[in-house]
C-alpha cells in the first residue's frame, strides 16, 4: 500500500487486517510520487515481495507514476486507488447507504470536499470524449 498522507496507509492496513484476519499486507509507505524518489521506492516495493501494489497518490499523479515505473516493478498488478485508504482508515466517512445504492457517493464526497469540484467536472468531459471518439476517428 503506497501513498496517502503519512500514517493513513498504516491505519488502513490495520483496519483491513482486523476486518480480514487472513489478509497479507507486506508493506505500507506514504512515499512521494516525485521522480527523484522513484529509485528508493522501487527498491522498497520490490524488496517487499508484494504481488499487488495499491497506489494512492490521486489521479492522474498515481496513474502517471504507475505508467512510468511499471517496467521496473516486480509486482503482478499495480492499481491506482485514489482516496481509498482515507475511506478504509475512517478518515473520510462513506456516504449514507441510500446514496451509495443510488450511485451518488460522488455527490456526498463533493459536499464534504467542495474543492474537488473542478476535478470532478473533468469526468463528464472525459466520458463525452471517449463516447464521441469512435464517431470521429
Amino acid at each position: 500500500m503506497l501513498g496517502a498522507a503519512p500514517g493513513i496507509a498504516q491505519k488502513a492496513a490495520d483496519v483491513l487486517r482486523a476486518r480480514y484476519p487472513g489478509v497479507q499486507i507486506v508493506g505500507v509507505y506514504a512515499g512521494s510520487p516525485a521522480p527523484s524518489d522513484e529509485d528508493a521506492l522501487m527498491e522498497r516495493v520490490n524488496a517487499s515481495g508484494a504481488d499487488i501494489l495499491f497506489v494512492a497518490y490521486g489521479a492522474p499523479v498515481q496513474d502517471k507514476w504507475i505508467a512510468r515505473n511499471l517496467p521496473r516493478l516486480r509486482v503482478k498488478m499495480a492499481m491506482g486507488v485514489g482516496g481509498s485508504f482515507d475511506f478504509v482508515a475512517g478518515i473520510i466517512p462513506r456516504a449514507p447507504l441510500w446514496m451509495r445504492q443510488a450511485g451518488l457517493e460522488w455527490l456526498y464526497r463533493l459536499y464534504l470536499q467542495p474543492w474537488r469540484a473542478r476535478r470532478m467536472l473533468r469526468l463528464p468531459r472525459f466520458v463525452w470524449a471517449v463516447l464521441t471518439r469512435g464517431q470521429h476517428g
